[in-house]
């Protein structure tokens, strides 16, 4: 009789039984033969990893070395011919999802790119009746891309005084935020100074400046950069002694605005012709937003025109590109402000005035 492993004889005694020389050997035994594997026979198969199954990479690169495994018999012969199946989560991607064992037993997924988030991925390789083997990647997070302002930008302050620090987040192309980065502050405008001007992100991608000690009068600007990424400016306004502090209340009085009571806030004129604005709009159910704003301003008598170049003050109304005029006047502290703006119509104007406190 042929020596053939149970696993194997049957397909290959039906090649051989078509040769007339080993036709009268095989008889006896292909008689037997049937299309399954006996399940005892399964049962003493191992599926087994190759390569390590515990795996470090970067988001949306190749993990190395590709994940491969391999099926043996109780006996650690290889089985070739089995199907394994390999599966991934999230938006990670493989070149094979379902492969059969060559002759030495080994299947392999071929690529596997993991997808864009950072941490814990994995890969399972299965085949019926088989325990699963099961891979593991850690995405770390890929190079800084973008840098985020999350506070102390469009302060005010005394020139030569100092503000709060300036905070940011570091993040990768996917938004991953990235830890253990170095954050270098720097003043671009103004001729000011920042106390601790290099900084590391935590774990939230978060790396924060010492305080920021305001120059010359009128607009100082900062920046934080890290490697090719670079944050939009911090803006802050540095008002001589004798700047002008005003409040106002903001009003509806002519058209219509869909849920809007009133504006409150402030608006600070610096001698230097440099102004500083916060709203807070009351609208929406009860909720409120706060906006604010910088710029230019100019008095003639008793009328100031302000100029706003920074910041979001007033931007719901105020739409690029449409005919637009901010005015007010000035009486020592007392400040009235109106300003008219073209209507979703183009031929209406929406009127806002002051009253005094």
């Amino acid at each position: 009789m042929l020596g053939f492993h149970k696993n194997l004889r049957c397909p290959v005694l039906r090649r051989l039984s078509a040769q007339a020389g080993v036709l009268v050997a095989a008889s006896g035994v292909l008689a037997g033969c049937t299309d399954s594997t006996e399940p005892s026979e399964l049962g003493s198969w191992t599926l087994e990893a190759v390569t390590p199954t515990d795996l470090t990479g970067v988001v949306a690169t190749d993990i190395s070395p590709p994940p491969t495994v391999r099926v043996r018999d109780k006996d650690g012969n290889p089985i070739a011919g089995v199907v394994v199946v390999f599966n991934v989560t999230g938006t990670d991607a493989i070149v094979n999802s379902s492969v059969r064992t060559d002759e030495n037993g080994r299947a392999g997924v071929g690529t596997w790119t993991l997808g864009t988030e950072a941490g814990t991925h994995t890969l399972t390789a299965a085949s019926p009746d088989l325990s699963d083997v099961v891979f593991t990647a850690v995405a770390a997070p890929g190079p800084a891309a973008t840098i985020v302002r999350l506070a102390g930008n469009n302060q005010v302050g005394r020139a030569g005084g100092a503000l709060n620090p300036l905070s940011v987040r570091v993040a990768d192309a996917f938004d991953n935020w990235i830890a253990g980065v170095t954050v270098k502050f720097e003043v671009t405008g103004g001729n000011g100074s920042i106390g601790i001007d290099t900084a590391t992100t935590n774990a939230g991608g978060v790396a924060t400046s010492g305080v920021w000690t305001l120059g010359a009068v009128g607009f100082n600007t900062a920046v934080a950069s890290t490697g090719g990424a670079r944050s939009e400016p911090f803006s802050a306004i540095a008002l001589s002694s004798e700047a002008v502090r005003a409040s106002y209340v903001l009003e509806l009085v002519d058209g219509q605005a869909s849920g809007a009571r009133a504006w409150s806030g402030f608006i600070i004129l610096g001698s230097d012709d440099v102004f500083f604005a916060e709203s807070t709009f009351a609208c929406c159910n009860g909720g409120s937003r706060t906006y604010r704003g910088s710029g230019s301003y100019t008095i003639s008598g008793s009328e100031i025109m302000l100029n706003v170049e920074n910041g979001n003050w007033l931007d719901w109304a105020l739409t690029p590109g449409r005919e637009q005029l901010v005015r007010g006047s000035i009486a020592g502290e007392e400040l009235t402000l109106w300003w008219f703006v073209e209507g979703p119509d183009y031929d209406t104007y929406w009127t806002y005035g002051k009253e005094n406190d």
